[in-house]
């Protein structure tokens, strides 16, 4: 297998593992957050998807994030460097990362800080 290949099955697993996991834990957080209880088999899938989406979180901010913003991470989960950028100095890369930052505060309300969104 050439290293593209690896790269590219790491890249997919991130993507998939990312925001598949992020739903769930998000859905589960809301859920709580109502003050019901999540039943034992959905609390599994919540411990699973964290294992899995740990990781993935980790590869897409080094992999993705870094193709998407051509800079190396300073943060080790993506979130934490939208949440960087999407505050950070008027730019090319804060124009890319408020978008995504609202639609992560549209799953998980609150989940980015956003400090002076113009």
């Amino acid at each position: 297998m050439t290293s593209i290949t690896v790269i590219a099955l790491l890249a997919a697993y991130a993507w998939f593992a990312t925001w598949t996991g992020f739903l769930v834990v998000a859905s589960a957080k809301r859920v709580r957050d109502e003050g019901l209880a999540i039943p034992h088999g959905g609390r599994m899938v919540v411990y699973i998807w964290l294992l899995l989406g740990g990781p993935g979180d980790v590869l897409y901010n080094l992999i993705i994030g870094t193709a998407t913003y051509k800079e190396l991470p300073r943060e080790l989960l993506f979130s934490h460097r939208i949440e960087r950028l999407a505050n950070g100095p008027a730019g090319w890369r804060r124009d890319k990362a408020l978008p995504l930052a609202m639609v992560l505060n549209a799953a998980d309300d609150n989940h980015i800080d956003i400090y002076d969104a113009k």
